[in-house]
């Protein structure tokens, strides 16, 4: 079950989703329907702890994932898939620069603990030496 109450994100001064509440059961099928920029793919990366809210809670399976740490997200995400439209790496971006990217973004951590956390999210998946 995805459950999404009160859901407010913004980037920068523009307010992307306002208030957003849904739910969906499990073996439930929704679709998401909008234009460019109308937040659709910020609903998903939310779902999967990519990004976070700025306001609201996020449930998955019962569980409010808006304050997980990384290591419980990914125990998460083990069980939702996603496929980006185009390619969610960025060719210009180091192993170490695209996977620390959403941390960079969110700028609320040093260099240092950028790495810190990249290296951790790395071992997770024993890829530990790509960088």
């Amino acid at each position: 079950m995805i459950e999404f109450k009160q859901v407010y994100k913004s980037f920068d001064d523009e307010v992307v989703l306002r208030d957003i509440s849904f739910k969906i059961d499990r073996g439930e099928t929704k679709i998401i329907l909008g234009g460019s920029g109308s937040g659709k793919s910020t609903i998903l990366k939310l779902i999967l702890g990519l990004i976070r809210p700025d306001s609201g809670q996020i449930l998955i399976e019962g569980r409010d994932i808006t304050q997980m740490s990384e290591r419980d997200l990914v125990d998460v995400r083990r069980n939702i898939g996603m496929v980006f439209q185009e390619g969610a790496l960025f060719d210009s971006l180091s192993v170490r620069e695209n996977v620390g990217y959403r941390f960079f973004e969110e700028g609320r951590m040093s260099e240092s603990e950028i790495d810190q956390a990249v290296l951790q999210l790395l071992g997770f998946v024993g890829l530990e030496d790509a960088i």
